[in-house]
């Protein structure tokens, strides 16, 4: 019984000492007080996204609910919706009630964010009401499809690594069916996507990049195999020589379901009724840009306009200038020799090649391999030397490649301007 006295004498002293600190408020004056009422706080999950999976029955009660000091940007209570108290007291001031689905991971897999908030202000003496509080779809989702032309064709190696606001990072497979799903940050308005692997006998590397990404995007990424007009049939084999490309459309389904294509990611042959021919019988170079265009695609030694005899080319300098700095130097490289195109597919793949962004450090170095210059080297750069002069000896000498070589250049500048040109070399 004694102890029993002890105890409960100690546990009264204790508790008047906290008691006297908080009145004073060590030196300040007392903080009067207010507090919020959860007694109707409600959460709704606004699911009216027809391309987010069905979640029409939500279990909201493991939704994280944090009480945010607006003033000072701290979390001064934290709960689960499940196990939030009637009553929270707090000092008088303003508040944000945050609620979300789960602590936002930079990247995962079928785990779509929400949130939502509201604001209550607390006021002396007095019970401010919680409210209700409407989730919304928060992240980016991507999805990764393939045309049934392609499926076949992929090797086993193949996949698509998707990057998003600086860490996020999602390797889908040809099999992967699920939805990815990336943190949105401020500022962070680029996903990148980055095909390889094996297609059709053939290493391919593709380098998909996606602006003006916002919260809430559903991005569908779909490759295909752009057949020309007359290939022979359909169950022949697909040789990159004949001009067979891939192509890379994006889908983008806002929060609101509304369904749209992004015409501005778009390769050419994307476009219907806009193929451009670039195979090596007719590259088509276009005309000279705008004459208020900032950037320009020159050579003093080469023709840009038409053909050249690798026998009487000493050098293959193309000099490209932005006045505004170098954001995009794209590279296509097409070969009516079939050996020629199977190295230049190995080093560059099928499509556009960033030369200012390379998608890997593998590629990076086949470029620095041949002499050229890439990345940071020449990223925002008024001046840009494209040299493939190594290459001249390769293609005369024995056993040579003869055939008709195509170095299709795209500059774009940080002003978006554009400039394209094409570089034929013709070995004998």
């Amino acid at each position: 019984m004694k102890s029993k006295i002890y105890s409960i004498i100690t546990i009264f002293a204790i508790g008047c000492c906290f008691a006297a600190c908080d009145d004073h408020n060590y030196g300040n004056e007392p903080t009067e007080e207010g507090s919020i009422s959860f007694a109707n706080f409600g959460v709704d999950v606004d699911n009216d996204q027809s391309e987010i999976e069905t979640r029409a029955s939500v279990d909201v009660s493991g939704f994280l609910v944090k009480i945010i000091d607006t003033n000072k940007n701290v979390t001064v209570k934290q709960s689960t919706y499940g196990t939030l108290p009637g009553v929270v007291a707090l000092p008088v001031g303003d508040y944000k009630i945050m609620v979300e689905s789960h602590e936002v991971q930079p990247a995962e897999f079928d785990h779509p964010y929400y949130a939502g908030e509201t604001t209550v202000k607390v006021s002396a003496n007095n019970i401010s009401d919680a409210g209700k509080v409407v989730c919304t779809f928060s992240s980016i989702r991507v999805t990764i499809r393939y045309e049934n032309n392609l499926k076949a064709l992929l090797g086993d190696d193949v996949t698509v690594t998707v990057h998003a606001n600086d860490e996020g990072e999602l390797i889908f497979t040809p099999d992967e069916t699920r939805s990815g799903y990336f943190r949105k940050l401020d500022g962070s308005t680029t996903l990148i996507a980055n095909l390889r692997g094996t297609i059709n006998g053939n290493y391919t590397e593709i380098r998909k990049e996606i602006t003006d990404v916002k919260a809430g995007d559903h991005r569908i990424i779909t490759y295909k195999v752009n057949l020309p007009p007359d290939f022979p049939d359909e169950s022949g084999g697909i040789d990159p020589s004949q001009g067979i490309n891939i192509d890379t459309s994006v889908e983008t389904v806002d929060k609101d379901g509304n369904v749209s294509v992004d015409e501005e990611n778009l390769g050419s042959d994307d476009r219907p009724g806009q193929e451009e021919p670039d195979g090596p019988d007719d590259p088509t170079p276009p005309g000279p840009p705008a004459e208020d265009s900032d950037v320009t695609i020159k050579s003093e030694d080469l023709n840009l306009e038409g053909d050249n005899k690798t026998s009487e080319v000493k050098s293959a300098v193309v000099n490209i200038h932005a006045e505004s700095g170098l954001k995009h130097l794209y590279l296509e490289v097409s070969s009516t020799n079939e050996d020629f195109s199977g190295i230049a597919l190995s080093m560059f793949g099928i499509g556009k090649f960033d030369i200012a962004n390379p998608p890997t450090e593998e590629s990076a170095n086949n470029l620095k391999v041949l002499g050229l210059d890439c990345g940071e080297a020449i990223q925002n750069k008024q001046d840009v030397i494209f040299d493939i002069s190594k290459f001249i000896p390769m293609l005369d000498n024995a056993p040579g490649f003869p055939g008709k070589h195509i170095f299709k250049l795209t500059a774009v500048s940080n002003k978006d301007d554009e400039a394209t040109k094409s570089l034929i070399l013709i070995a004998e």
